[in-house]
């Protein structure tokens, strides 16, 4: 039972004692010590209070979530494969184990950029395609032959060994903004261009 019906009952009962009590045609008398009847204790398990709309919790499991309209799904791929190509290409030094971590994303990302895809670090169809035919990019200087290359227009570094790329990492340089430095000085976000020891 429930309290509200529980306190609509007693309610009701107790208006009805006092109508029955005003409604006699002699007057009350007063004793000294008036004539209590108890009614016998009502015990009622009540569970923690629920709002009478609120649906009731349900036991079923809930329905699998659909995936939205503007979104399609994500291909399924074999990560290990994934690792592989991107580790035999220079973009990812992580372990080969089918785990799709930081590291992990960090090379997508990179092999993205260099590809001219969308860089989000997530293998989607588009990628998926590129990884099955991978490109080797350009580098701008042929020398010397062990160095360090930034291709700020794909936002890539490239770590150059013996004339041979070895290494593909994602970057972001300066835009140009303008920023707050923490002693409050403004600055400005600039990479500059050019060769550097």
């Amino acid at each position: 039972m429930s309290r509200r019906p529980l306190t609509t009952v007693v309610g009701l009962a107790l208006l009805a004692l006092l109508a029955s009590g005003c409604s006699s045609q002699t007057p009350a008398t007063v004793d000294a010590a008036p004539v209590v009847t108890e009614a016998p204790p009502v015990v009622e398990t009540v569970g923690p209070a629920v709002p009478t709309d609120a649906p009731s919790p349900s036991t079923e499991p809930s329905p699998t979530e659909e995936p939205s309209p503007t979104r399609s799904p994500l291909p399924s791929y074999d990560v290990t494969a994934a690792q592989r190509t991107l580790a035999d290409n220079g973009y990812y030094l992580g372990a080969i184990d089918g785990r799709r971590g930081g590291a992990f994303r960090s090379a997508v990302m990179a092999f993205q950029k260099v590809h001219g895809l969308g860089a989000d670090g997530v293998v989607g169809p588009a990628t998926l395609k590129a990884l099955a035919a991978p490109r080797t990019p350009t580098l701008k200087a042929s020398s010397p032959s062990n160095r360090v290359e930034v291709d700020l227009t794909k936002q890539v570094l490239y770590v150059v060994k013996g004339g041979a790329i070895a290494r593909i990492l994602p970057i972001s340089s300066g835009n140009g903004a303008t920023y707050r430095q923490k002693d409050g000085d403004k600055a400005r976000a600039l990479t500059p261009v050019g060769w550097y020891k």
